[in-house]
């Protein structure tokens, strides 16, 4: 009973220190909590809707393989007081941009530790209908818990305490000789079996097979233990009499023992093994390996909010708790919306994709948010309301009161859609979006373009396609002239608004978009770039190599160049350029190598860019497109309304 037992070690852990579990708290009418009148939701198993909530997105980075079983503690300090908590558990993943299953019998077991070190006080337990071995659905959406009242004030910390599993079929399955005796008629038989974690089964082993002849009418079945950290409760036998044709044969306690099968036992017509499972990629849950790890995640109120999931990531889980807050926000983004450009070598000081995406870094202070951005991200798949594409982040739309996203681009850019195509998708978006209640805005897009100088001059920017980019411009004048229909196709002029769509932020005119002579134009094309270096006139010393860039009389601030840009001016290496990761106060580390080394006396100028490939803003384009005149913030303030 490996899983129950790690299950049980937790509540043990908690009674140990005089903690008990706290009777499932049954959920609150429509409307209840602060802001009761701001609106209520449909009576679904969701959490209950007050007036906004406060999200906190767990910093569990890939998946959950070989830490399978850890008790992992998540802690934050709360900027407002709470009152309930709820856990949205999805149940599928992303990667590549496209949502698919999540792993097999994935088990989860949680609580909240208010104050910190809880002591004698209660320890509530989170469960979903008075079960606290929380049991994920691989094809689910997700699973959202029954809420519990933990009163924290503002300025408190507190914790998640919490431990995910993963069911993995024995890691072997052997079939040996037949030995005298048994009831099984001379033949072939095929062997599978499959491992039981608490209330779930993991997919099944290899197929293997034996031979019955003469008098040896008995088959030994031996199996070696799971790669999962959990181990098995038992293990279910599956005998066939022809290949793929297992059915339910028996159950042993447990791997290292033999099920002798002599024919005395018929299978369960139609018990089948489980699907063939999938299961998850080598994991990180924070640093270390001790079995105890203090990972700290994100509030995603105000200036924070966290993307969801890119390439093999998984989303597990969300914390939602109540609060005095009137209102909450949902980006539903591509990688751009996500922060991606943001050089993550700029956490030095503090900035990250996470945290100071525009979308994060533009909304009001008071305004709850979650970013569920994701990388390579279609509307046109989001659109579709399929289980396939979009069930995870449309099930989210249930927790907020506006939905602000930028998708298009990759629609036209990669998919070669029409800018109608695109403005469609939008519409049928936004009208599924109002039928859950809510409301829903969209952005202008940014040019794309594609540069041979990380975006220092727009002489080194070139169209990726022309015929996308008249695409593109053709769906900026349709989102700034009100986003028309006639008969339901979208229309340039000549039409209505549509009544899908509750607004537009003009991102492309936030980031300063300009034309091909570097004048701010609508529609112009092309990415603004530094008027003047930050720094020029630098001189190499010592002995520069591709990526170490010595100057030795400079006397820059350590760290705070990375995500800067620095060009060679002068030398045979002159108009190389690259990204800096890091830098020292006599020196400069390229995040990428230049084509050759540079020499020392050879120059070089340090610039701030708007973006680094054409596609995605850096730190300063999204400060621009979050602040700039018409930016995310005045607009949002003006716009994004209780209602």
């Amino acid at each position: 009973m490996a899983w129950l037992r790690i299950a049980r070690g937790f509540l043990a852990g908690a009674l140990a220190l005089g903690l008990v579990v706290l009777p499932a708290i049954g959920r609150p009418p429509q409307g209840y909590g602060p802001g009761a009148a701001h609106r209520s939701i449909d009576a679904s198993n969701l959490l209950w809707k007050p007036a906004g909530e406060q999200f906190y997105t767990l910093q569990t980075e890939n998946n959950y393989g070989s830490n399978s079983g850890q008790s992992v503690r998540y802690c934050q300090t709360t900027p407002r007081p709470i009152s309930r908590f709820s856990l949205f558990l999805p149940g599928r993943l992303y990667a590549n941009g496209k949502e698919q299953n999540g792993y097999n019998e994935t088990y989860f077991s949680g609580a909240i530790e208010y104050p910190v070190g809880a002591g004698a006080l209660p320890l509530p337990i989170f469960s979903v209908n008075g079960q606290s071995l929380i049991a994920i659905d691989p094809a689910s959406t997700g699973t959202t818990t029954d809420p519990i009242a933990v009163n924290i004030p503002a300025g408190a910390q507190f914790c998640l305490r919490a431990a995910i599993g993963v069911a993995y079929p024995p890691a072997s399955i052997t079939v040996g000789s037949a030995t005298t005796g048994g009831s099984l008629t001379a033949g072939t038989y095929y062997y599978e079996g499959t491992c039981i974690l608490g209330p779930g089964e993991s997919g099944p082993t290899a197929e293997v097979s034996g031979t019955t002849n003469g008098g040896n009418l008995t088959l030994p079945i031996t199996f070696t233990a799971t790669t999962g950290a959990f181990g098995c409760d038992k293990i279910k036998v599956y005998r066939g009499s022809t290949s793929g044709s297992e059915a339910y044969l028996g159950t042993i306690p447990g791997p290292g023992l033999t099920f002798i099968d002599a024919g005395t036992v018929p299978t369960v017509a139609g018990a089948t093994p489980p699907a063939a499972s999938k299961y998850p990629y080598s994991v990180s849950l924070g640093s270390g390996s001790s079995k105890e790890e203090t990972v700290n995640f994100v509030p995603t109120y105000g200036p924070l909010s966290t993307p969801g999931p890119s390439s093999a990531y998984v989303y597990i889980p969300v914390l939602l708790s109540d609060d005095v807050s009137a209102l909450s926000i949902c980006g539903m983004g591509d990688s751009i919306q996500a922060g991606t450009g943001i050089s993550n070598n700029q956490s030095f000081l503090g900035n990250t994709p996470e945290t100071a995406n525009w979308f994060s870094v533009g909304l009001p202070a008071g305004v709850d948010s979650l970013n569920e951005s994701i990388p390579s991200s279609y509307v046109a798949s989001l659109a579709a309301t399929s289980a396939y594409n979009a069930s995870i982040r449309l099930r989210m739309i249930d927790f907020c009161d506006w939905i602000v996203t930028n998708l298009g681009t990759n629609d036209i850019y990669a998919n070669g859609e029409t800018w109608q195509q695109v403005a469609q998708a939008h519409i049928q978006l936004g009208s599924w979006v109002h039928g859950r209640g809510k409301k829903y805005a969209i952005t202008t897009l940014l040019p794309r373009v594609s540069t041979t100088n990380n975006m220092t001059t727009i002489g080194g920017q070139t169209f990726v396609n022309s015929s996308y980019e008249a695409q593109r411009e053709d769906y900026n004048v349709w989102v700034r002239g009100g986003m028309q229909v006639n008969a339901g196709t979208p229309v340039l002029s000549g039409g209505a608004p549509t009544t899908s769509i509750d607004g537009y932020f003009d991102a492309a005119t936030a980031l300063g978009e300009v034309n091909a002579s570097g004048a701010p134009t609508p529609n112009g094309g092309y990415w603004p770039v530094p008027a003047s270096p930050v720094y020029s006139g630098q001189t190499l010393t010592g002995s520069p190599t591709t990526t170490n860039l010595p100057v030795g009389s400079a006397s820059y601030t350590v760290h705070a160049l990375a995500g800067y840009v620095v060009s060679i001016t002068s030398g045979a290496d002159a108009g190389s350029t690259c990204v800096i990761s890091d830098n020292t106060a006599t020196s400069l580390t390229c995040a990428s190598a230049l084509g050759s080394a540079p020499a020392a006396g050879d120059t070089l100028s340090i610039l701030e860019t708007i973006g680094f490939d054409g596609i995605h803003p850096a730190l300063l384009g999204s400060q621009m497109i979050a602040g700039g005149s018409g930016g995310f913030t005045t607009w949002a303030a003006a716009n994004l309304k209780p209602f």
